[in-house]
């Protein structure tokens, strides 16, 4: 195989999208209720397939050919129902890497609306829609709790072609799930973490 057909091959995969990641954008909405900052969580649509009634953000996968950025507007709005130019971006923050290949690209914005009850979110997707003031995510660390990873191997797995075997030296891993409560509603998971790593970020100011 020439190196032309090697180059060819590696922009192909890259514009398709191919690989073992996926990738996603989501977009931390910031609104304003009663003079204070608050971020706006959705609660899913009971009829989705994937994680449904969970606390998340709005976001979704990516398209071929889109940026982060785009993606996080996009979803954004086919959720809540509100255009493009009732977001503001303010800021890109650190991203998520899932130990299941799965990337998160991660915004924060501003939405240019005058409550939350005039948002006509996409029942389709979005049960129903709640705010969280920022002073209190700020002020109360989430719980943590550590989970480890372990190797499942199996039976027939070739351990004679690896130094040492079954003695070689794995490096199993761990990851924290963090868990927020604020009036009577569960924020966890890659949602939580997003809050936390968005707390830190204004902690350092």
């Amino acid at each position: 195989m020439d190196i032309d057909k090697i180059r060819n091959k590696l922009r192909a995969h890259k514009l398709n999208g191919g690989g073992t990641y996926h990738y996603y954008a989501v977009l931390i909405p910031l609104v304003e209720v009663e003079g204070d900052q608050h971020l706006l969580y959705e609660v899913r649509s009971e009829n989705l397939k994937s994680q449904p009634g969970e606390v998340c953000f709005p976001g979704g996968r990516m398209e071929i050919d889109e940026n982060p950025m785009n993606t996080a507007i996009r979803e954004t709005c086919e959720e809540l129902g509100i255009q493009p130019d009732q977001i503001e971006i303010m800021e890109e923050i650190k991203p998520i890497i899932t130990p299941f290949n799965v990337v998160i690209y991660v915004f924060v914005g501003r939405l240019k609306i005058n409550s939350i009850e005039d948002l006509p979110f996409n029942p389709d997707e979005v049960k129903e829609v709640f705010t969280v003031p920022v002073a209190y995510l700020y002020d109360n660390e989430p719980e943590k709790y550590t989970v480890e990873s372990v190797f499942n191997f199996p039976e027939d797995f070739p351990f004679h072609k690896i130094h040492n075997g079954k003695s070689y030296n794995w490096r199993n891993g761990s990851y924290d799930i963090l868990f927020y409560e604020y009036d009577q509603r569960t924020i966890w998971g890659m949602t939580a973490k997003m809050t936390r790593n968005l707390m830190k970020i204004l902690k350092l100011c």
